[in-house]
């Protein structure tokens, strides 16, 4: 199953980087790639078990639901509805702490296409390619922590 990872050292403290990634209401502010993130089956908030329905930017949709939270290391969800073109996807951000009061923040999505190689791990959306991009996603995490901290949170890729 094809895997894209991508790790980024922010200048920024765990809790507060992992908070504001679960916060749906502000992740719709800063995150270009969700129209639309919502609790179902009346859950007010995130935990192992709950389910999300989930509208990016392309309009593709997705029930996803969290298989580890665990505050303020590591979520974990998986698909359990979605896209046709998926046949499985899944997602990973683990957060760990660095000397300085850094954040090392590790994206990590698995997925399997109905059609072998048709995304080729280069897009996390279609066959045609796209913007949506971890690495991408990464620049607007450490963007979206220093618009709401009032920080500058300089980052550093960290090479796979």
């Amino acid at each position: 199953m094809p895997v894209v990872e991508r790790s980024l050292l922010i200048n920024a403290p765990r809790d507060a980087l992992f908070d504001l990634a679960q916060d749906y209401g502000l992740r719709l502010k800063w995150d270009p790639f969700l129209r639309e993130m919502r609790f179902l089956d009346g859950a007010d908030e995130a935990a192992v078990g709950v389910r999300v329905s989930v509208r990016a930017w392309t309009g593709l949709t997705m029930v996803a639901e969290y298989l580890t939270l665990n505050r303020p290391q590591l979520v974990a969800m998986k698909m359990v509805r979605g896209p046709f073109i998926f046949r499985q996807f899944a997602g990973s951000w683990q957060f760990q702490p660095h000397a300085g009061g850094s954040t090392e923040v590790t994206f990590r999505y698995q997925f399997e296409t109905r059609w072998p190689g048709c995304l080729a791990g280069t897009s996390a959306v279609g066959c045609g390619g796209s913007n949506a991009r971890p690495s991408r996603w990464i620049s607007v995490a450490r963007r979206a922590y220093s618009h709401f901290s009032g920080v500058d949170s300089e980052q550093r890729i960290i090479p796979p």
